[in-house]
């Protein structure tokens, strides 16, 4: 069977133009690593830099702090009681649910109190999702785990009570 060479453009064309729309249709992934652009990326210019787990079933809550190092993002999950168990540099992206928080394996440095498996697990680096469930509420979760967070100091019009119902 021959084809026209009419025929062979429109079809290559045809798929052209179906990568090209087809890309553009997904969001552009965005990526920070300061204070200041995560805030810009969350639209929030008052997101808190310290929140506190509210659904630890150890009655030790991890909490989570956040803090401009070298020019960049740097985090840390302490638990409470016990110590750190995981700090390092991170990098956070959008995605169309949330954003994902990545650091790597070079950038990692586990506290001693971790868990073996945690230690295990994020010897190699790790990703968590973060997702704003409304004003002054955080979901975090990464695989094998998750937990809801409020601001370590809630603003005045919060109230501590009802901000921690799971």
């Amino acid at each position: 069977m021959k084809f026209s060479n009419r025929f062979l453009l429109s079809v290559f064309l045809g798929i052209f133009s179906l990568a090209i729309f087809s890309n553009a249709a997904e969001p552009i992934k965005t990526c920070v690593r300061d204070q200041k652009g995560l805030r810009e990326l969350l639209g929030d210019q008052n997101f808190p830099a310290e929140w506190i787990e509210t659904t630890a079933d150890d009655g030790k809550p991890l909490m989570l702090k956040m803090s401009d190092r070298d020019d960049r993002l740097y985090f840390i999950f302490d638990k409470t009681r016990e110590g750190i168990w995981a700090e390092g540099l991170i990098e956070v992206c959008s995605e169309k649910d949330g954003v994902v928080v990545k650091i790597s394996g070079q950038d990692i440095k586990l506290g001693d109190k971790a868990p073996r498996l945690i230690r295990w697990s994020m010897s190699g680096g790790a990703k968590f999702k973060l997702k704003l469930k409304e004003k002054d509420k955080m979901y975090v979760s990464t695989l094998g785990w998750s937990g809801d967070f409020i601001p370590m100091t809630l603003p005045a019009n919060v109230n501590p009570e009802t901000a921690q119902q799971k």
